[in-house]
């Protein structure tokens, strides 16, 4: 055991900053006698002391240090100490340079970005086939070629692109939401598929969005300020028509009409 002077002259650590340390839990003394509270440092104590001068060195704040000590308390060999820290620094500064470029991709979409106003449309009857389930992205491409493929046995010709109608009202998440996906078709004679039905006509407003799925939120934003305006009442879920098959375009450079059916509200008048 040494006492905290000669820790101090051990580790080149002031007893005044060995004391505070003590206090804030980031190296407290193996032993404290009781009668006196004098401070007693062993083996394992020397060995924090050196990860942390190393750590403060590196510029280190004391909290990261402190979670570093916890994450390597059990490690006895200084050596090997430091080179888990590195492979753990390693992995993060790859994991950075991922975070880095795909911060440059999106602001690379926002520069081609474009908003367009929200408009109130009607929408006619149109014949569709569609498949609802509760899934994630995976699910949705699943979807899809199921659809396609049943298009093509069924001999359908494709009148548009393909529609996610979004049923989930509360704690929307895109890794398990209830989503309905539509593709058009021109006309349902000679369908023998159960998947066949007609989305019905009706008021909606709309807008188109072009850009990053990361920043859709925007369009979805312009559509809730539009409704409130004009007294309008959303009658059922958002709508997300895609341009192109989601997985053939870049999700950066997104072509989505974004729609919601409503009505009027009298009181709004």
């Amino acid at each position: 055991m040494y006492s905290i002077g000669q820790f101090s002259t051990i580790t080149k650590i002031p007893c005044k900053t060995l004391r505070y340390y003590d206090e804030i839990g980031l190296l407290k003394p193996a032993m404290t006698d009781d009668d006196n509270n004098y401070r007693y440092y062993d083996h394992n104590s020397v060995l924090q002391a050196q990860q942390i001068l190393i750590y403060r060195n590196c510029g280190m704040p004391l909290e990261k240090i402190r979670e570093l000590l916890e994450e390597t308390k059990d490690k006895e060999n200084l050596y090997e100490i430091l080179i888990t820290q590195l492979s753990v620094l390693d992995q993060k500064i790859n994991e950075t340079h991922t975070s880095r470029s795909r911060l440059e991709e999106i602001i690379k979409s926002l520069e081609g970005e474009k908003m367009y106003p929200v408009e109130l449309i009607i929408k006619e009857d149109q014949h569709v086939i569609s498949m609802r389930q509760r899934g994630n992205h995976e699910t949705i491409s699943a979807i899809l070629s199921k659809l396609f493929e049943t298009a093509a046995v069924e001999k359908l010709t494709i009148a548009g692109p393909h529609t996610i109608i979004w049923h989930e009202e509360k704690d929307f998440s895109r890794d398990d939401v209830d989503m309905e996906i539509y593709v058009p078709i021109e006309n349902s004679a000679g369908v023998s598929c159960g998947l066949f039905q007609k989305m019905p006509a009706g008021d909606f407003c709309r807008t188109m969005y072009k850009g990053s799925m990361t920043t859709l939120s925007s369009a979805y934003e312009r559509i809730y300020d539009f409704i409130s305006k004009n007294h309008y009442i959303i009658t059922g879920p958002f709508r997300e028509t895609y341009s192109s098959r989601m997985g053939f375009i870049n999700p950066n450079e997104m072509e989505i009409e974004l729609s919601v059916p409503v009505i009027q509200n009298a009181k709004g008048k």
